[in-house]
């Protein structure tokens, strides 16, 4: 098998093998949307979801639009704790990288977007990416308490098995695990490895690399170091999903759900749980199948549950996308810059 010397081009054979390569997670995003579309066509007389939402009473559905956007600014206010030791960051610059990179998961599978707001801060305030991406990893860990804490609280309130029990213990679990595992390597991480084996057979260049970046790792790692910064992300993220529940509960209103509390704490988790593990292009498909799924259990009609999906999902994707986009024009970013490796002498937004 030939190889492109460096600056050529790759052989016939393998530009096909790479344009497979690049097409399969769209391949697989299109089934997952037919797979999708044929459940709820199965299950709901489309006809009847439009009419409940020409039915829904607009004064609810613009106080749910309103609260959108205060998720965003939360969220950014919490990554800036996550990145304290990493340097200073302008709030707008933090916001505008969450926008971006929010709009990015999106539209692209496997996280992409994540990478993207590491890229971003990494581009325009020349903070580590090894230091940002541990501090993502933080946010994982916290993500995820939330997510079973918010889960323990629905199925309390409501008696309503969003996941079964099995899966919440095994959830619990990881979290738990996660938790530790951060925690430990928070405060024992080594400073350097380039003298331990294996890590002192690697090149020493690459073992040098290794080093240079512990530190930062150690940086990124700093929240789980200070209770303090820990219990002010924990609250922080409780409070974005309790803004969050506001919206679902006045889009609810909206189309004349009467649930209780309890139930709408789950719809949350279910619709977080869409955006953690997004599968398709703006989740298009799982979110309204899972969401119909999930009001079936609280005696929901199907027809008037996709109506809620559709108008939760087009509210959440609307904002996600205009704000997006809105950040990219204020921090003059264009498409290729979003993904570039290169460090920008841009000054931060």
């Amino acid at each position: 098998m030939s190889w492109p010397e460096p600056g050529g081009t790759a052989p016939p054979q393998a530009r096909r093998g790479l344009g497979v390569f690049w097409r399969l997670p769209w391949l697989v995003q299109a089934a997952v949307v037919a797979a999708s579309a044929g459940v709820i066509l199965f299950r709901v007389d489309v006809t009847d979801s439009a009419q409940a939402l020409r039915d829904a009473d607009l004064r609810w559905v613009a106080f749910g639009v309103a609260f959108v956007p205060l998720t965003r600014l939360i969220d950014s206010a919490r990554w800036r704790i996550y990145v304290r030791e990493l340097g200073t960051v302008p709030f707008p610059t933090m916001l505008g990288a969450f926008l971006v990179g929010n709009l990015v998961n999106n539209v692209l599978p496997m996280r992409a977007g994540d990478v993207v707001k590491i890229q971003i801060l990494a581009n325009r305030t020349a903070m580590s990416r090894a230091g940002l991406a541990a501090s993502r990893a933080v946010e994982s860990v916290v993500d995820g308490m939330t997510f079973v804490g918010f889960l323990a609280l629905s199925l309390a309130l409501a008696d309503i098995a969003v996941l079964p029990r099995e899966v919440l213990w095994g959830l619990a679990g990881a979290v738990g695990a996660g938790f530790l595992a951060a925690v430990a390597a928070a405060y024992w991480l080594p400073r350097t490895l380039s003298s331990r084996w294996p890590f002192s057979l690697l090149p020493r260049p690459t073992a040098r690399a290794i080093d240079d970046a512990l530190p930062r790792l150690r940086e990124g790692l700093a929240t789980m170091r200070h209770p303090r910064d820990l219990a002010l992300a924990l609250g922080l993220n409780a409070a974005s999903w309790l803004v969050q529940a506001v919206t679902l509960v006045l889009l609810g209103e909206a189309l004349d759900l009467d649930l209780s509390l309890g139930a709408y704490l789950g719809i949350a988790v279910v619709a977080n749980l869409v955006t953690i593990l997004p599968i398709t292009f703006e989740n298009v498909g799982p979110y309204e199948v899972l969401m119909v799924e999930m009001l079936a259990l609280q005696d929901i009609d199907p027809d008037r549950a996709l109506a809620y999906a559709v108008a939760t999902h087009a509210v959440s994707n609307a904002w996600v996308i205009a704000l997006g986009l809105g950040a990219m024009v204020a921090m003059r970013l264009r498409p290729r810059d979003v993904l570039s490796l290169r460090t920008r002498d841009d000054s931060p937004a």
